[in-house]
């Protein structure tokens, strides 16, 4: 790919990713998150994370810092929240151009990182901002280092690369150092270097982890083994390094922290075929046709070869966890990226990588066109028809490659997404409409809706505390937010209260046909009502 083109998409990319900068944040993780990273910085406490105004033991604090310091500076606004996690992923996909130039070729590099920013996993943390996104940049960045290092040998690379690790590791655990481990041990065996790992030194690699870690280390200290009284999810007597490295990872792979989801063990291999779209068809299929022309594995696959069994063995390991969630694979997305942009770098002599390509297009603009008629049935669905179809003949009469038809399907699917789609769907957060309306900054409000309100707490500025239905018939001059349900058994107990406000609600994150169909959706949405106490 020449330098030219690389330009090009890369703008492209950036504008879309920018699209989704200024919409409000999703429930529950990524408002949950902001929330925690706001009372960071309105109570100017840097070392105790809370949730919910309780002691929050579970990712370290990392994210949760760089949001709050940008929000510190710029407001309390998803626009400051996120912008931490794009800037990191930016930085990420530099260092994937890097580490595949120092692997293969400049044009093998700079596809590696338009793969990166291109996923479609990578795509949807930058809008839905969680710990992902800045852990998957720490590795991508450490991993270039690490790489360079192996190759180089220079104290200057291990050092960074070992600092990174850290800050990855103080961004979401263990599984930081367990995926560049893989990956680092998987290049030392492939290029026969398996000596290095027993230089003296790995103590100066510990030495700079270890720097990077100890912030993290510090907070957990105080806040948690300084104070043995504190019970986390039923337990008491917590310790906070104890639980950083070791048992965080293992309550998630035995379900014993927060249950189980699903003991599929082939969860995160089908979870790939969708988080690395729009590449992982024409990519798989143009990995087997190399694997049987010996000359193209020789001469392509082989470098990177090592990147390969990292993923086999890193997917087969991470399935094994009991508690495993799609976005987890995130952290995979550098590596993914490095191991097929050599396969995707140049045509095979085969017609079908041309039409699966083409074919991807076209289910992408059909999720586009479904996405818009979800919410519009009639304009907007015709130029989201009009715009895919336009992009489609250009790319036919211009006999474009592969890549230029996979970067258009990720481009037209996620503008459609921020611009039509998205704005519609966030409207049925109903804590959004309630804070909208009413200014809640003066009075007393409270959430009896058996779930979080977790964009209400970010826009307010304090946790909204939950109370039972019983509890409020006790109250006066004070809201309260209340589901359908228990509107009706607290208008028993209090027939005073005064209906202010009734909005549609529904968890967002978890999408149904039935509520993507326009003629379904009204069943499947709850009512949630904002009452006065008088």
């Amino acid at each position: 790919m020449s330098v030219k083109a690389t330009y090009f998409w890369s703008a492209a990319i950036l504008i879309v990713y920018g699209f989704g900068m200024f919409l409000p944040l999703m429930e529950n993780d990524s408002a949950q998150f902001a929330a925690m990273a706001a009372s960071m910085t309105l109570e100017n406490d840097f070392t105790h994370l809370f949730k919910a105004g309780q002691p929050y033991l579970d990712k370290p604090h990392m994210h949760y810092w760089l949001a709050a310091f940008s929000m510190k500076f710029l407001g309390l606004t998803p626009f400051a929240y996120r912008l931490p996690s794009v800037l990191l992923l930016i930085l990420g996909a530099f260092h994937t151009y890097k580490t595949g130039r120092l692997l293969g070729k400049a044009s093998t590099g700079r596809i590696s990182a338009l793969i990166f920013v291109f996923t479609q996993t990578i795509l949807l943390s930058a809008f839905d901002v969680r710990t992902d996104a800045v852990l998957t940049s720490f590795i991508a960045i450490s991993l270039f280092y690490c790489v360079r290092y192996v190759k180089q040998q220079r104290l200057f690379d291990l050092s960074l690369g070992a600092l990174f690790v850290g800050f990855a590791f103080a961004t979401k655990g263990l599984i930081a150092v367990v995926i560049l481990g893989v990956v680092i041990l998987s290049m030392l065996i492939s290029e026969r270097k398996i000596q290095l790992l027993f230089s003296l030194k790995m103590f100066w690699a510990l030495a700079f982890f270890l720097i990077a870690v100890s912030p993290v280390l510090l907070a957990y200290y105080q806040q948690f083994d300084l104070h043995p009284e504190l019970e986390i999810r039923g337990i008491g007597n917590r310790k906070g390094w104890k639980f950083l490295f070791w048992e965080q990872s293992f309550e998630r792979m035995s379900g014993t922290g927060h249950g189980r989801t699903t003991s599929d063990p082939f969860f995160f291999f089908h979870t790939f075929l969708w988080a690395f779209a729009p590449f992982s068809l024409v990519g798989l299929y143009r990995l087997v046709r190399l694997y049987s022309i010996s000359r193209s594995l020789n001469t392509r696959i082989r470098p990177v070869r090592f990147f390969g069994w990292s993923l086999l063995i890193l997917l087969s390991l991470m399935s094994l966890a009991q508690f495993k969630l799609p976005h987890y694979i995130n952290a995979l997305m550098p590596l993914s990226a490095l191991f097929f942009a050599p396969v995707l770098d140049k045509e095979i002599v085969n017609n079908a990588s041309s039409w699966m390509s083409k074919f991807t297009y076209l289910i992408f603009w059909m999720v586009s066109l479904l996405l818009s008629y979800s919410f519009y049935q009639s304009a907007v669905t015709i130029v989201v028809g009009v715009l895919g179809f336009t992009v489609l003949l250009v790319l036919q009469l211009r006999k474009s490659a592969d890549l230029p038809w996979l970067f258009s399907a990720s481009l037209v699917l996620n503008a459609v997404a921020y611009l039509v789609f998205y704005p519609k769907l966030l409207s049925y957060q109903s804590d959004l409409t309630f804070v909208d309306r009413f200014n809640f900054q003066n009075n007393s409000v409270y959430n009896a809706t058996d779930s979080h309100t977790w964009n209400l707490d970010f826009y307010t500025h304090k946790h909204i505390e939950e109370r039972s239905v019983e509890e409020l018939s006790l109250l006066s001059d004070s809201y309260a937010i209340v589901s359908e349900k228990k509107y009706s058994v607290l208008k028993g107990l209090r027939p005073d209260i005064e209906e202010v406000a009734a909005a549609p609600h529904y968890r967002v994150t978890k999408l149904s046909f039935d509520f993507l169909h326009p003629g379904s959706r009204l069943s499947t949405v709850e009512i949630r009502r904002l009452v006065w106490l008088p």
